[in-house]
């Protein structure tokens, strides 16, 4: 297939181009059979070609109506890579990206001669289109004899060997390359597609995306942007255990009930927000509270509940507590928040004394500390529900590295 390892492969093949009437479809404004079609994975667009003998009949009157039409593949036909064969009825709607005429040359500047760049059309005029829907489905000939999703943003960076593990009689294989990873298995797994993207999602503590998918004779591919996300929040230390927490928590979300998957997989997103997200730890820090308020289960968030699930002391169940209140409700950023927090308890508690959350509130607040060790505390409940007793990523080297750049 077309992603069989980390460097992707563009798809060729021939299609007609159509601008329909975008009020009635059976109303043809401009139409050519089998132009070359190109799937560009690594811009994420369809390329269309055409010779300039044929552009002329795509004239400015055309180019214009355009925009209040629609542009669409019909009698789409690719080979892939390792020869199969794979076709679509309609692709479309199609926006334009990019075009550029027959005549196009790159202009004559001194930094396009130095870096030799000339991108002239060379008598063909080319489209970048954009689909409406970022999923491509295929028919697939011959027929696939196994079931196959792929994501494209793995961060579980080592390479690992090829896993596997059991589900209701379905051996599930996993194959782990630098930036994708493929799970697959010669029956049907699609029941348990969403527990696999849960459970890897918060093991390498950032959502998978780009889907691809093949099954008999049905493939679907993504032309989703890969999107960045932060890389740190993984929660495996060591490589050699990343599988077996994988593993566990498929076990947990598997064994739940709906209404109680229901739930977790609401949590999670935010959870893994909280980790991921290129926002600014205020952000960040509110995707975990709403992450413990919805296991919470009550209006307000509850410090014995706190104290019980994370397993603190009152102290810091409540420093928690009273940071999400001023950081949501009082306008408060996340460093006067802490601030304010430390101060009301310390004048109201003599015997008030943080364990788990001393970051120093009355003089030198580290937002940074309180951000990973909140972190830190939420991801040792998880290993601790999930029944993992290994290795884990607590987060202790770099709140070493934070108190020793104090």
């Amino acid at each position: 297939m077309f992603w069989g390892g980390d460097i992707l492969e563009n798809i060729s093949g021939i299609a007609t181009i159509e601008i329909i009437n975008r009020h009635k479809e059976d109303i043809i404004l401009f139409r050519h059979i089998e132009v070359l079609t190109i799937i560009n994975l690594h811009e994420s667009c369809i390329e269309v070609y055409l010779h300039e003998s044929v552009e002329k009949g795509f004239d400015n009157e055309y180019r214009n109506i355009l925009m209040e039409n629609d542009l669409i593949l019909r009698d789409c036909r690719f080979k892939l890579p390792d020869g199969s064969n794979i076709e679509a009825e309609v692709i479309g709607k199609l926006f334009i990206k990019l075009y550029k005429p027959a005549s196009f040359s790159a202009y004559d500047t001194k930094l396009n001669r130095m870096f030799n760049y000339t991108d002239k059309s060379e008598g063909v005029a080319r489209f970048k289109l954009i689909p409406q829907n970022s999923t491509l489905e295929f028919k697939v000939n011959p027929l696939a004899n196994i079931y196959e999703i792929n994501f494209l943003n793995n961060n579980v960076h080592l390479i690992l060997e090829p896993s596997c593990f059991e589900h209701n009689g379905r051996r599930i294989f996993i194959a782990v390359c630098e930036t994708s990873v493929s799970f697959s298995s010669s029956s049907d797994f699609s029941d348990i597609e969403k527990k696999i993207w849960l459970a890897w999602s918060v093991l390498q503590g950032c959502p998978l995306t780009n889907r691809n998918y093949i099954g008999k004779d049905n493939l679907s591919i993504s032309l989703e942007s890969v999107k960045s996300y932060q890389a740190s929040g993984k929660l495996y230390k060591y490589i050699n255990s990343a599988f077996d927490i994988f593993k566990k928590l498929f076990i947990f979300l598997d064994g739940l009930d709906a209404d109680e998957f229901e739930k977790w997989e609401k949590a999670f997103h935010f959870y893994i927000e909280g980790k991921s997200s290129w926002s600014n730890l205020d952000i960040k820090l509110i995707n975990y509270f709403i992450f413990l308020d919805i296991l919470n289960g009550a209006r307000n968030l509850s410090k014995d509940f706190l104290a019980k699930m994370l397993e603190i002391n009152h102290d810091d169940a409540s420093i928690i507590c009273e940071v999400r209140n001023k950081l949501i409700h009082e306008e408060h950023r996340l460093k006067s928040a802490i601030q304010s927090a430390y101060t009301l308890k310390k004048n109201k508690f003599q015997s008030f004394s943080p364990k788990d959350l001393d970051v120093d509130g009355s003089n030198s607040v580290d937002p940074l500390l309180f951000y990973l060790k909140t972190a830190s505390l939420i991801d040792y409940y998880l290993i601790r529900k999930i029944g993992y007793s290994g290795d884990w990523n607590d987060q202790s080297e770099i709140i070493s590295q934070v108190y020793a750049n104090r």
